[in-house]
Protein backbone atom coordinates (compact mmCIF):
# COMPACT_ATOMS: atom_id res chain seq x y z
CA UNK A 1 0.00 0.00 0.00
CA UNK A 2 1.36 3.50 -1.13
CA UNK A 3 1.66 5.88 0.57
CA UNK A 4 -1.32 7.74 -1.47
CA UNK A 5 -3.11 4.66 -0.96
CA UNK A 6 -3.49 4.54 2.77
CA UNK A 7 -6.28 7.35 3.16
CA UNK A 8 -8.33 5.85 0.20
CA UNK A 9 -7.60 2.18 1.15
CA UNK A 10 -7.95 2.24 5.11
CA UNK A 11 -11.74 1.23 5.47
CA UNK A 12 -10.83 -1.69 3.58
CA UNK A 13 -7.82 -2.91 4.99
CA UNK A 14 -9.44 -2.35 8.14
CA UNK A 15 -12.07 -4.58 7.53
CA UNK A 16 -9.89 -6.23 6.05
CA UNK A 17 -8.11 -6.60 8.83
CA UNK A 18 -11.54 -7.45 10.93
CA UNK A 19 -12.05 -10.39 9.10
CA UNK A 20 -8.80 -11.47 10.06
CA UNK A 21 -8.88 -11.21 13.54
CA UNK A 22 -11.97 -13.15 13.31
CA UNK A 23 -10.43 -16.36 11.38
CA UNK A 24 -6.77 -16.23 11.50
CA UNK A 25 -5.24 -13.96 13.87
CA UNK A 26 -1.80 -15.05 12.36
CA UNK A 27 -2.34 -13.76 8.94
CA UNK A 28 -3.98 -10.69 10.69
CA UNK A 29 -0.55 -9.66 12.55
CA UNK A 30 1.61 -10.96 9.65
CA UNK A 31 -0.45 -8.13 7.50
CA UNK A 32 -0.60 -5.69 10.37
CA UNK A 33 3.31 -6.26 10.59
CA UNK A 34 3.48 -5.22 7.13
CA UNK A 35 1.84 -2.14 7.71
CA UNK A 36 3.86 -1.11 10.56
CA UNK A 37 7.38 -1.63 8.38
CA UNK A 38 6.05 0.01 5.72
CA UNK A 39 4.85 3.16 7.98
CA UNK A 40 8.45 3.06 9.51
CA UNK A 41 9.92 2.90 6.45
CA UNK A 42 8.44 6.35 5.19
CA UNK A 43 10.62 9.51 6.41
CA UNK A 44 7.99 12.02 5.89
CA UNK A 45 4.46 11.17 5.99
CA UNK A 46 1.74 13.75 6.54
CA UNK A 47 -0.74 13.64 10.20
CA UNK A 48 -3.17 12.79 8.17
CA UNK A 49 -1.17 9.67 6.83
CA UNK A 50 0.66 8.85 9.52
CA UNK A 51 -2.59 8.44 11.64
CA UNK A 52 -4.48 5.93 9.31
CA UNK A 53 -1.27 4.08 9.62
CA UNK A 54 -1.86 4.21 13.21
CA UNK A 55 -5.65 3.35 13.44
CA UNK A 56 -4.87 -0.03 11.26
CA UNK A 57 -2.21 -0.71 13.61
CA UNK A 58 -4.33 -0.20 16.55
CA UNK A 59 -7.20 -1.54 15.01
CA UNK A 60 -5.64 -5.25 15.45
CA UNK A 61 -4.15 -4.34 18.88
CA UNK A 62 -7.34 -3.62 19.92
CA UNK A 63 -9.31 -5.97 18.69
CA UNK A 64 -11.09 -8.53 21.30
CA UNK A 65 -9.15 -11.51 20.20
CA UNK A 66 -5.89 -9.80 20.83
CA UNK A 67 -6.72 -8.84 24.59
CA UNK A 68 -5.11 -12.01 25.84
CA UNK A 69 -2.21 -11.56 23.75
CA UNK A 70 -1.61 -7.53 23.47
CA UNK A 71 1.19 -7.50 26.44
CA UNK A 72 3.21 -10.25 24.62
CA UNK A 73 2.71 -8.75 21.00
CA UNK A 74 3.74 -5.34 22.80
CA UNK A 75 6.63 -7.04 24.21
CA UNK A 76 8.28 -8.83 21.73
CA UNK A 77 7.18 -7.29 18.51
CA UNK A 78 9.59 -4.22 18.60
CA UNK A 79 8.32 -2.83 15.01
CA UNK A 80 4.54 -2.74 16.36
CA UNK A 81 5.45 -0.82 19.55
CA UNK A 82 8.33 1.69 17.87
CA UNK A 83 5.22 2.36 15.01
CA UNK A 84 2.24 2.76 17.44
CA UNK A 85 3.90 4.90 20.54
CA UNK A 86 7.18 6.33 18.82
CA UNK A 87 6.69 6.99 14.69
CA UNK A 88 2.96 7.13 13.95
CA UNK A 89 0.86 10.13 14.95
CA UNK A 90 -1.40 7.58 17.38
CA UNK A 91 -4.67 8.73 18.52
CA UNK A 92 -3.62 9.48 22.38
CA UNK A 93 -6.22 7.62 23.88
CA UNK A 94 -5.52 4.52 22.27
CA UNK A 95 -1.98 4.85 23.58
CA UNK A 96 -3.40 5.63 27.11
CA UNK A 97 -5.17 2.11 26.89
CA UNK A 98 -2.02 0.69 25.83
CA UNK A 99 0.34 2.56 28.50
CA UNK A 100 -2.35 1.09 31.04
CA UNK A 101 -2.21 -2.51 29.46
CA UNK A 102 2.03 -2.24 29.74
CA UNK A 103 1.96 -0.53 33.49
CA UNK A 104 0.21 -4.01 34.21
CA UNK A 105 3.09 -5.84 33.28
CA UNK A 106 5.40 -4.91 35.77
CA UNK A 107 8.00 -4.80 33.16
CA UNK A 108 10.57 -1.86 33.95
CA UNK A 109 12.48 -2.20 30.93
CA UNK A 110 9.29 -2.13 28.21
CA UNK A 111 7.34 0.75 30.58
CA UNK A 112 10.98 2.97 30.12
CA UNK A 113 11.33 1.89 26.21
CA UNK A 114 7.65 3.09 25.36
CA UNK A 115 7.89 6.29 27.55
CA UNK A 116 11.33 7.57 25.70
CA UNK A 117 9.33 6.75 22.47
CA UNK A 118 6.73 8.72 23.20
CA UNK A 119 8.68 11.40 24.27
CA UNK A 120 10.70 11.26 20.89
CA UNK A 121 7.30 10.83 18.78
CA UNK A 122 7.47 13.53 16.67
CA UNK A 123 3.56 13.58 17.22
CA UNK A 124 4.04 14.55 20.72
CA UNK A 125 4.09 18.07 21.82
CA UNK A 126 4.69 18.88 25.29
CA UNK A 127 2.47 21.78 25.13
CA UNK A 128 -0.41 19.89 23.81
CA UNK A 129 -3.59 20.62 25.88
CA UNK A 130 -5.68 17.98 26.59
CA UNK A 131 -8.80 18.69 24.28
CA UNK A 132 -5.90 19.35 21.33
CA UNK A 133 -5.53 16.78 18.88
CA UNK A 134 -1.70 16.26 19.60
CA UNK A 135 -0.83 14.43 22.91
CA UNK A 136 1.63 15.31 25.21
CA UNK A 137 3.54 12.74 27.66
CA UNK A 138 2.95 14.41 30.52
CA UNK A 139 -1.14 13.93 29.86
CA UNK A 140 -0.83 10.06 28.36
CA UNK A 141 0.95 9.51 32.02
CA UNK A 142 -1.06 10.84 34.12
CA UNK A 143 -4.25 9.37 32.62
CA UNK A 144 -2.81 6.00 32.40
CA UNK A 145 -2.29 6.19 35.76
CA UNK A 146 -6.28 7.24 36.75
CA UNK A 147 -6.68 3.46 36.42
CA UNK A 148 -7.40 1.73 39.44
CA UNK A 149 -4.55 1.53 42.13
CA UNK A 150 -5.24 -2.38 42.24
CA UNK A 151 -5.51 -2.35 38.53
CA UNK A 152 -2.33 -1.41 37.92
CA UNK A 153 -0.25 -2.66 40.73
CA UNK A 154 2.75 -0.48 40.02
CA UNK A 155 6.04 -2.35 41.59
CA UNK A 156 8.89 -0.04 42.96
CA UNK A 157 10.52 0.02 40.13
CA UNK A 158 8.19 1.19 37.97
CA UNK A 159 6.41 3.60 39.56
CA UNK A 160 9.85 5.03 39.65
CA UNK A 161 10.39 4.78 36.05
CA UNK A 162 6.76 7.11 36.10
CA UNK A 163 7.64 9.24 38.43
CA UNK A 164 11.31 9.56 36.55
CA UNK A 165 9.46 10.84 33.27
CA UNK A 166 6.84 13.12 34.90
CA UNK A 167 9.07 14.92 36.68
CA UNK A 168 11.30 14.90 33.77
CA UNK A 169 9.25 15.93 31.08
CA UNK A 170 6.32 17.89 33.53
CA UNK A 171 2.91 17.18 33.74
CA UNK A 172 1.22 20.36 32.73
CA UNK A 173 -2.04 18.69 32.00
Amino acid sequence: MAINDILTEEKATGLEIERLCMSDIEAAQAMVQEIALEALALDNTGRAQSAAYARLICRFLLHKKCKSRLAQLLTENETLTTAVFGKLNTYKYSIIFLLKRILRLNNTALTQRVLELIKENPFEDSEAKPWSDRFSLGFIITQALEAPEDYLNLSEENRAVIDSFLNNNGSSQ
